[in-house]
Protein backbone atom coordinates (compact mmCIF):
# COMPACT_ATOMS: atom_id res chain seq x y z
CA UNK A 1 0.00 0.00 0.00
CA UNK A 2 1.47 3.40 -0.96
CA UNK A 3 2.76 5.45 1.96
CA UNK A 4 2.54 2.49 4.28
CA UNK A 5 5.00 2.28 7.16
CA UNK A 6 6.94 -1.00 7.44
CA UNK A 7 5.34 -3.17 10.11
CA UNK A 8 1.98 -1.49 9.66
CA UNK A 9 -1.01 -2.72 7.71
CA UNK A 10 -4.58 -1.63 7.25
CA UNK A 11 -7.41 -3.93 8.21
CA UNK A 12 -10.51 -4.29 6.02
CA UNK A 13 -12.35 -1.81 8.24
CA UNK A 14 -9.64 0.80 7.70
CA UNK A 15 -7.98 1.04 11.11
CA UNK A 16 -4.19 1.13 11.11
CA UNK A 17 -2.60 -1.78 12.91
CA UNK A 18 1.08 -2.08 13.81
CA UNK A 19 2.62 -5.51 14.11
CA UNK A 20 5.93 -6.39 15.71
CA UNK A 21 7.06 -10.00 15.52
CA UNK A 22 9.83 -11.72 17.45
CA UNK A 23 10.62 -15.39 17.63
CA UNK A 24 8.65 -15.86 20.87
CA UNK A 25 6.49 -12.73 20.98
CA UNK A 26 3.78 -11.12 18.87
CA UNK A 27 2.56 -7.60 19.58
CA UNK A 28 -0.31 -5.97 17.71
CA UNK A 29 -2.14 -2.71 18.20
CA UNK A 30 -4.78 -0.71 16.43
CA UNK A 31 -5.79 2.91 16.52
CA UNK A 32 -9.15 4.63 16.42
CA UNK A 33 -9.92 8.20 15.46
CA UNK A 34 -10.65 11.02 17.90
CA UNK A 35 -14.24 10.96 19.14
CA UNK A 36 -14.53 7.19 18.78
CA UNK A 37 -16.41 5.64 21.74
CA UNK A 38 -13.24 3.78 22.82
CA UNK A 39 -11.38 7.10 23.09
CA UNK A 40 -14.22 8.66 25.08
CA UNK A 41 -14.35 5.70 27.47
CA UNK A 42 -10.56 5.77 27.87
CA UNK A 43 -10.68 9.47 28.73
CA UNK A 44 -13.43 8.94 31.32
CA UNK A 45 -11.64 6.02 32.95
CA UNK A 46 -8.35 7.98 33.00
CA UNK A 47 -10.09 10.87 34.79
CA UNK A 48 -11.64 8.51 37.35
CA UNK A 49 -8.28 6.88 38.09
CA UNK A 50 -6.55 10.29 38.30
CA UNK A 51 -9.19 11.53 40.77
CA UNK A 52 -8.71 8.40 42.87
CA UNK A 53 -4.93 8.92 42.98
CA UNK A 54 -5.38 12.59 43.92
CA UNK A 55 -7.27 11.46 47.04
CA UNK A 56 -4.13 9.70 48.23
CA UNK A 57 -3.97 6.90 50.79
CA UNK A 58 -6.66 7.13 53.44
Amino acid sequence: MAGQVPGQFFSPIGSAQAVSVRKDYLFTSESVSEGHPDKVCDRISDEVVDAYFRLGPQ
